[in-house]
């Protein structure tokens, strides 16, 4: 019997950022949420920037992978998730997805945001709810 995969809920026109480097995985997000604010960037800095400009807990949703230049290779979201650890406490941190296949570095992500849901790229789906 095959398992259903995870399935993070995110509602139509909420706002969502993805922190991602993968062109092919942008596709991905971009096909599954649909009728959603979705802003991404490959920059960490960028990625503080937009967190800044619509504050920290302005998204409903947001997507971390955590290596941004290419298999295990910086730079990393680790200053990305600190931010938003220091801006949010523990309030936001539970709709935050951390997507990142290299293993050591998720871990590394959650150690600074503990609440957040791990789930790597391929193992979940996305919905949009109306």
């Amino acid at each position: 019997m095959r398992m259903r995969k995870p399935t993070v809920q995110v509602y139509a026109g909420a706002r969502v950022l993805i922190v991602e480097d993968n062109p092919d995985r942008l596709v991905w997000f971009s096909h599954r949420l649909t009728g959603c604010d979705v802003l991404h960037t490959k920059d960490p800095d960028r990625a503080i920037e937009l967190l800044e400009l619509y504050g920290y807990v302005g998204y409903h949703c947001i997507f971390l992978d955590h290596d941004l230049g290419g298999d295990f290779q910086p730079p990393y979201t680790t200053d990305v998730a600190k931010a938003i650890r220091d801006h949010t406490g523990m309030i936001f941190q539970k709709n935050i997805v951390i997507h990142s296949l290299n293993p050591a570095g998720a871990a590394n992500l959650q150690t600074i945001l503990p609440p957040a849901i791990r789930l790597s790229f391929g193992s979940f789906e996305i919905e949009v709810l109306p």
